[in-house]
């Protein structure tokens, strides 16, 4: 199954749409159907997120599965040397900056790399790349 039919799937789950939401609904499924700015993608779940689950966050599960599955996080060093890449796991109840500040922050308490900066972004998983 490619990745823009996923990502169609796991927008229709959420049924009717919130006032306010179709905006973050249609950036996100078009950097998800062309595999572009997977932050972007991040952003916009995260702006859904907050218009939808103070009244059923269960609606949001499809679209937060898709994001999780498609979408990781890289930790390069300077310049684009690859170190790893991490499961992206979101939480519910996190911001876009509450989810980096962790992120950066557990990076930081739990790995010796070295060098003198390590950047952290997102980007879409290998094998939805080449599928794309």
């Amino acid at each position: 199954m490619e990745i823009a039919d996923t990502i169609d799937r796991a927008i229709e789950a959420l049924t009717e749409i919130p006032e306010g939401v179709a905006d973050a609904l249609l950036d996100l499924r078009d950097c998800a159907r062309h595999s572009e700015n997977p932050g972007q993608c991040v952003r916009c779940y995260f702006a859904i997120y907050h218009r939808i689950a103070a009244r059923d966050s269960d609606r949001l599960l499809p679209l937060r599965r898709w994001v999780e599955r498609h979408i990781e996080v890289v930790a390069l060093a300077e310049p684009d040397l690859e170190l790893e890449r991490l499961p992206l796991r979101l939480d519910h109840g996190d911001s876009l900056d509450l989810f980096c500040e962790r992120m950066m922050r557990d990076f930081h308490n739990d790995r010796a790399y070295e060098g003198e900066s390590i950047v952290l972004r997102f980007d879409f998983k290998r094998e939805f790349q080449a599928a794309a």
